[in-house]
């Protein structure tokens, strides 16, 4: 009886990222900060979606994943991408912005392939709702570094998080003015 807790280690492991394994690296940049922005759905009915007050949606682009040292291929989640700030609040893909907003662009769960690099075309969108301690969130979340992280699920590699150079964005309040770039 003794040896079942030893030969249930490995299946404890199995699905983490083991020691010294190669990492994937998700190159990623901060596109801007809004509040809100109206629409109108397919019944002909307008809407506004608003981050509401002390809040703002924060976008980021998934450029590319360097997969190529990872031998497994693995599904990258949306809802795993988080802020520095806090791990309650993920990327949030039932927000209206990546209907309305992203369209087909938006990050989906996608398979990333063992031993390659992928990449999306042009850019892959996500977003989530931070705390700010401003009224009017845009104002401060766009003035915010924010550092975008990653919670690998089960069975996925290492991650690497690689912001690109900073680039720069216009003080944008209405979502639906925000270049996806």
């Amino acid at each position: 009886m003794k040896r079942l807790p030893i030969l249930l280690l490995p299946l404890i492991l199995i699905g983490c990222p083991q020691p010294g394994a190669p990492d994937a690296i998700i190159h990623y940049h901060q596109v801007g900060a809004c509040n809100g922005f109206q629409y109108t759905d397919a019944y002909g009915d307008t809407w506004l979606a608003d981050a509401g007050p002390n809040q703002a949606y924060v976008i980021f682009a998934i450029e590319s994943i360097d997969n190529s040292q990872v031998s497994q291929s693995w599904t990258l989640n949306p809802t795993s991408f988080h802020v520095n700030t806090s791990m309650a609040d993920p990327f949030d893909p039932t927000l209206s912005l990546y209907q309305y907003i992203f369209g087909p662009f938006a990050l989906i769960g996608t398979t990333i392939p063992a031993s390659n690099p992928y990449g999306f075309s042009p850019y892959a969108y996500g977003a989530l709702v931070v705390q700010t301690s401003s009224a009017n969130g845009a104002d401060e979340a766009n003035k915010t570094d924010y550092q975008l992280l990653y919670t690998p699920g089960s069975g996925a590699p290492g991650v690497i998080m690689e912001k690109s150079p900073p680039t720069s964005w216009s003080d944008t309040q209405d979502c639906s003015s925000i270049v996806l770039k």
